[in-house]
């Protein structure tokens, strides 16, 4: 599990390469703890500053974020292009999720392979 978290940290601004569904997830998680987890914490949920804050967080876990989905896409046997459905409301998230979140990845023949992690 160490070797895990090791790789994502290491490779976190990375495009290249391909990531498991463990990875995907970690990611996520990190993301979602540094940008909501202070503003509820550190500021009243409505008020300005969370306002400000999660702009700002948002931006800084944008690109590590994008950064493993293209590599998860990658997993996937797909191109990064397919990046474009983070514009998409509603459907293109949930479509990320299932994409990236559940299924397992594929190998260059596409054939379904035993998930990195």
């Amino acid at each position: 599990m160490m070797n895990y978290i090791k790789d994502i940290a290491m490779k976190y601004m990375s495009t290249t390469g391909r990531a498991g569904r463990f990875e995907f997830w970690a990611v996520v998680f990190v993301a979602g703890v540094i940008v909501l987890a202070p503003t509820y914490i550190l500021f009243a949920p409505d008020s300005k500053n969370a306002d400000t804050y999660v702009n700002i967080s948002s931006l800084i876990v944008a690109w590590p974020t994008m950064a493993a989905q293209v590599r998860r896409w990658h997993d996937r046997n797909k191109s990064a292009s397919w990046l474009v459905l983070n514009v998409v409301p509603i459907i293109g998230t949930i479509w990320i999720i299932v994409e990236l979140g559940f299924f397992a990845g594929v190998d260059l023949d596409g054939r379904c392979i035993i998930d990195m992690c």
